[in-house]
């Protein structure tokens, strides 16, 4: 067994005990906008996948010597893109969580209004990748993150940055490889343990925004994700770049020089994979445009891209980090977000007089209450939030923001209150979390 498996494989049970456990916490505005992508080129290639007898294994993958790992509190050094522009792509991703409760019809639930409700609760990612990077824009309702915040990421390094404004001005945290989770579950940067990852290919299944899809199922003691990706899109039109020395020649070939890469890694750290550091499925030339996330504990995201663009990208918007930016230790604040309109919950009832009820937090992570299973605010750890409803009965459920705790739904009535204590994790599905990972959640 290499030096590596013998550092890693014991700290996979200790993973099993600190996957949920809370932290400390980490406020921040906007980043900067974004830049308009256009033009559409030829839809590339199947991708070719290996087969699932190669896929199929439940060690720790081998570390890349080339990616480079980034460290919590690490001063990056000044960007050297220049100015002009590079070929990419951006993509819109909605972000549902998975099985919520159905509309509660006993209890006079309408369900037309409850699905307006749910699709007014949809989050909102803008994800544009190019010259080896990606630059996540969160917007309203993603996660635990403001609208405007920002996740930037380079295929040679390993880990991200959170990039925010602070004191009117752009600041940026790095986020080392296994800190993802708790940053957009918690506002925490804090590392958590990766642990064994089982691949295993599936079915092509039907095209997706018009290109061939490879799907992969990645499973650890987490959960699963089941990962569609399609061949990273080229383009043979030139790109401008006034400041660009390897600026390319007119119908040269241009790539996303890795990019999704980058992506993919960062969707396998929502399950802690050993992957999210290096190795299949994650691959060059792939780009992820589907990810359908279930955690052991029976919640899950769903994250799904619903456009395409490509084109021209300012070398600016990939910047890593960008030149005004500076690292800062300033805490990212805790989150307190409704995630659905007050018209909508309150038309979820056709009959009832207005009534307040109040969410309370009583454990030390944000949780979010679903009404009838309407995400309907993201409540702060021990804290509270008052929404106004009909008078009557309704289904609450408490959940964490990535959804991979879940609280049993209960039925309460309307004025009152529903109160969330700390969780308590149920043992693993085996005492063993490498055979957890190879039967799955």
């Amino acid at each position: 067994m290499s030096r590596l498996a013998l550092l890693v494989a014991p700290t996979v049970a200790l993973g099993a005990l600190l996957c949920a456990c809370p932290g400390g916490r980490d406020s921040g505005g906007g980043a900067p906008a974004t830049s308009t992508v256009s033009s559409t080129a030829a839809v590339p290639s199947p991708p070719t996948v290996p087969a699932a007898s190669v896929l199929a294994s439940a060690t720790v993958a081998p570390v890349d010597e080339k990616i480079v790992p980034l460290f919590a509190g690490e001063a990056l050094p000044t960007d050297g893109m220049g100015d002009g522009e590079v070929y990419g792509v951006e993509l819109l991703f909605e972000l549902r969580h998975r099985n919520v409760p159905s509309p509660p019809l006993h209890l006079g639930a309408t369900v037309a209004a409850v699905t307006a409700a749910q699709n007014s609760a949809v989050g909102v990612l803008r994800i544009t990748v190019g010259a080896g990077r990606f630059r996540t824009r969160f917007g309203p309702r993603a996660f635990a993150m403001d609208d405007g915040w920002e996740l930037r990421a380079d295929r040679r390094r390993g880990g991200a940055i959170v990039l925010f404004t602070h004191g009117g001005a752009p600041i940026y945290r790095v986020v080392p490889t296994g800190a993802l989770r708790p940053l957009l579950a918690e506002r925490r940067i804090d590392v958590v343990p990766l642990g064994p990852t089982h691949l295993a290919s599936a079915a092509d299944p039907p095209p997706h925004l018009g290109r061939p899809v490879t799907r992969v199922r990645v499973t650890t003691a987490w959960g699963s994700i089941e990962l569609d990706q399609i061949s990273a899109p080229t383009s043979s039109k030139p790109v401008s770049s006034k400041l660009d020395a390897r600026s390319d020649a007119d119908g040269e070939q241009q790539g996303l020089d890795g990019a999704g890469e980058a992506l993919c890694r960062s969707l396998l750290e929502l399950i802690a994979a050993d992957r999210a550091a290096s190795g299949p499925p994650c691959s060059i030339g792939l780009l992820p445009v589907r990810a359908e996330v279930s955690f052991t504990h029976g919640g899950g995201m769903s994250i799904t891209a619903t456009s395409l663009r490509e084109g021209p990208i300012a070398r600016a918007d990939l910047a890593f980090p960008p030149a005004a930016a500076h690292t800062s230790p300033a805490a990212l604040g805790e989150p307190k977000l409704p995630l659905a309109s007050s018209e909508t919950l309150f038309a979820m009832r056709s009959k009832g007089e207005s009534a307040s009820f109040d969410l309370v937090d009583k454990t030390p992570a944000p949780r979010i209450a679903l009404i009838d299973g309407v995400p309907a605010y993201l409540v702060p750890s021990a804290g509270d939030a008052r929404v106004t409803l009909r008078a009557g009965r309704y289904v609450i459920e408490w959940r964490t923001a990535l959804g991979e705790l879940v609280e049993r739904a209960l039925e309460i009535d309307v004025p009152g209150r529903a109160t969330v204590s700390q969780w308590v994790p149920a043992p693993l599905s085996s005492a063993s979390p490498i055979a957890s990972a190879r039967n799955g959640p």
